[in-house]
Order: C-alpha cells, then structure tokens, then sequence
C-alpha cells in the first residue's frame, strides 16, 4: 500500500475499473477512464466526462513536464496527499480525495524544475487517481511510487497536523515546522473557521491517537 511505512509501496491501479466501453477506454487512457469513473460518481455516465478528465490530465503533464514553475508550494500537496487518504481509506469517497488533488493543481501548479522530491510528492499524491501517468514519470527506475509517510518525514520543514475541533471531524493542515512547535495553538487559530468556533474562549490541544483535538473552555 502507498501509505506503509516503507520507503516504496504499491497500490494495485486495476483496484477501481472503470464501466466504460472499451474502444473509449482505449482512445482516452486508462487513467482519464478511471478519472471520469470516480467524478462520474454513479449520478451520470462516466463515458460523459470522458473528454475533461482527459484534458485535465493532459493540464497536469503539461505543467509537470514542460512548463516553468514560479509559484510552486509544498503545502498544497501534502495537505491534498494527506486529506486524500482520509478519504479514500477512512471514509470511502474517492471523489472527495480527488477534489484535494485537483485544488493543489489549481493552488500550486508544478513544473519541469521540482526538486525530485517534489517532484515525488506529486506523483505519489497523484497515483492511487492516475497510475499510469505516475509510474511513467517516476524520477527513478524502481517502477514504484514513494510511500508518503517517507516522503512527508523527508519535508522536515513542514508540520502536518491532523486535528478535530470538539464534536467534528478530522482535518489535515500543513505548517512551517519551527512557529508550530513554537506556539501550536496560536497557529491553529490563524485557521480562519477554527478561530471562528474558538471565538473568545480559551483554547487547549489534547493529543490522541487521531490526531490534535481542540478543546474550548
């Protein structure tokens, strides 16, 4: 599985089939098929976004592969990595994680000059969605994407934190490792909606093994 605590890992990419005919499957791609069958959702025929998610995919191997980024961001990945997770084994709803990864493409598009560890996080945030095009640009020949929880040990200068409020579910937030450890309460209330529940009581953090709970008092 991706998300072992292995340095490699592997998700079986025949593990969602998409029910599309075949001659279309072969003319789009299997990943622009299994794309469009997790947005279908069951509501609509998947055939029907057949074209976007194709021409979604072709927007991120293009900037991935020939474009210059100058306003990449880690943070943006990780979160959409890390909340994908939650979604896809926790919950069940692969089109939510999917949403993060589409966010992170809009929020913080990539480029042909990542760092390879950069350029890992993308494709092993991308793989359980596309794992065609995530094996093809593997940056080694191992064949195999990195798992992440190698990879977000290996961003040391990021925190990520997951969290809950009092009563509510669980969330993702990445932050700049030296002010979260400096005043981790003072950087969750930067979180607009957490300051918001927060209002003028006093806040605590309790660990568990989820993750931060915020507590009110």
């Amino acid at each position: 599985m991706l998300w072992n605590e292995l340095e490699h890992a592997w998700i079986d990419p025949t593990g969602s089939v998409p029910v599309i005919d075949r001659s279309l499957v072969e003319e789009y791609g299997i990943d622009a098929a299994r794309i469009a069958h997790i947005c279908a959702q069951g509501s609509v025929p998947a055939s029907s976004l057949l074209e976007s998610s194709f021409k979604w995919l072709a927007r991120l191997d293009m900037q991935f592969n020939q474009c210059e980024s100058k306003s990449f961001s880690t943070a943006p990945w990780l979160e959409a990595a890390l909340q994908s997770y939650d979604h896809i084994i926790g919950r069940s709803r692969a089109y939510c994680g999917f949403s993060q990864i589409r966010r992170a493409l809009r929020e913080a598009p990539p480029g042909q000059n990542l760092n390879p560890l950069q350029k890992n996080l993308i494709i092993s945030a991308v793989y359980p969605y596309c794992p065609l095009w995530a094996r093809f640009n593997l940056t080694d020949a191992s064949g195999i994407p990195l798992a992440m929880p190698w990879l977000i040990q290996n961003f040391s200068e990021f925190a990520c934190i997951r969290f809950a409020l009092p009563g509510g579910g669980w969330h993702w937030k990445v932050f700049a490792r030296g002010s979260f450890d400096q005043d981790p309460v003072g950087e969750l209330l930067k979180i607009r909606w957490v300051k918001k529940a927060a209002g003028n009581r006093t806040v605590n953090i309790k660990n568990l093994a989820e993750g931060l709970q915020i507590c009110f008092a």
